[in-house]
């Protein structure tokens, strides 16, 4: 062995314990104003608004924190990679890996070795099998690491991009738009539904939205947010690629 890189899994752990306990208190608020009565219209729509809030809270951290949670886990405290003369180790609690140099292909780095500390870095490892090794700013000494497995398979490969730049910045403004959108209806029907309560005698015009309907448009925005940045996210990394590519 050569060198030793242990990889640091609290974050991961402390990330998977934070979002359970937040759908957990969002579980919890849900099923209080499940049981709690509301009287006025004011109320229900109110209420209606923090249950489409507290319904998203829900759906995404009980989704990713057990993900994150179990990936922690089943990695251990122990997960290390190894560079040895013979090729690349991973150890985790369960076993170990072995890539001879032999079926690794080559790397893929999103930023240069000798940049920064402070930038972020995540290099791919390539292999013959299709399969791929993801190293993190988790990995102790990352770079180092990238750098010696470079030096035995120098072999720089890009990752395959879909699509242009362009078609993932349409999509994340179609995103936003709609995100906006509903954000917009939501406001507009509460202030409607708030004038006319003030001024039943005003004729104003109402717009439909009911407590089921609130939830929906919360649990809707939040998804449009979330593939707003997805989006963005990819069409970076396909301007980062086609700018390292040359």
């Amino acid at each position: 062995m050569i060198s030793q890189h242990p990889v640091d899994n609290r974050r991961t752990l402390v990330y998977g314990y934070v979002m359970i306990g937040v759908a957990f208190v969002a579980l919890l608020v849900l099923l209080a104003g499940l049981s709690g009565d509301t009287d006025t219209a004011t109320g229900a729509r109110g209420e209606g608004r923090r249950q489409g809030v507290f319904i998203g809270l829900l759906l995404a951290c009980g989704a990713l924190g057990p993900l994150f949670l179990f990936n922690a886990l089943r990695a251990g405290p122990d997960e290390r990679f190894q560079f040895c003369e013979g090729g690349l180790v991973h150890l985790r609690r369960h076993g170990q890996r072995q890539w001879p140099w032999e079926e690794v292909r080559g790397t893929w780095s999103s930023t240069d070795e000798k940049a920064k500390p402070g930038e972020a870095f995540r290099c791919t490892v390539y292999l013959a099998d299709g399969g791929k090794v993801h190293l993190t700013q988790q990995v102790g000494d990352v770079r180092r690491l990238a750098a010696l497995i470079r030096s035995r398979r120098p072999d720089r490969i890009p990752p395959r991009t879909v699509g242009p730049p362009w078609v993932w910045l349409t999509a994340s403004l179609l995103c936003a738009m709609s995100a906006v959108a509903q954000i917009a209806y939501l406001v507009v029907a509460g202030s409607r539904a708030d004038e006319a309560r003030r001024q039943p005698d005003a004729g104003v015009q109402t717009l439909p939205l009911s407590d089921a309907g609130i939830s929906l448009l919360a649990i809707g925005t939040l998804v449009y947010v979330i593939l707003t940045f997805a989006f963005l996210g990819t069409m970076a990394g396909v301007l980062r690629v086609r700018r390292a590519s040359g």
